[in-house]
């Protein structure tokens, strides 16, 4: 079984440098939307990251209640949930709530894979 501290490099890697980048080129290629999507990806994924982080150390990990976005995947917390999401404005009444007791989950959250096409890409880029 992989331990929690096992995705940590790669939630980081996300935000500190794969959203960014994609961002940056959707910025300079004029694709506001796309970079938008981009810059929110990178929150979110800095969110979990500190949720795994925190959740390393399970018997001490305090949160209670979990938030899922289900319109792009932004985590909250207790503390931190609001009306609307922060990167794309689902409303609250959407997100999926799960709760340390697996018993009161009510969340029903799935994972969908879009397809974006940027021209030219410079995949180059990922790995020099």
């Amino acid at each position: 079984m992989e331990s929690v501290g096992t995705f940590l490099p790669g939630e980081e890697f996300e935000y500190k440098h794969l959203y960014q980048m994609v961002a940056a080129y959707a910025a300079e290629h004029r694709s506001p939307l796309t970079e938008q999507a981009y810059k929110g990806a990178a929150a979110a994924e800095k969110v979990h990251a500190a949720l795994l982080e925190q959740a390393r150390d399970v018997p001490g990990f305090g949160e209670k209640t979990v938030y899922v976005c289900p319109i792009c995947g932004y985590v909250m917390t207790e503390t931190s949930v609001s009306e609307r999401c922060p990167v794309c404005g689902g409303p609250k009444k959407q997100f999926g709530v799960l709760k340390a007791d697996l018993k009161e989950c009510s969340c029903n959250v799935s994972f969908t894979f879009h397809q974006i096409n940027l021209p030219e890409f410079p995949s180059a880029a990922l790995f020099g």
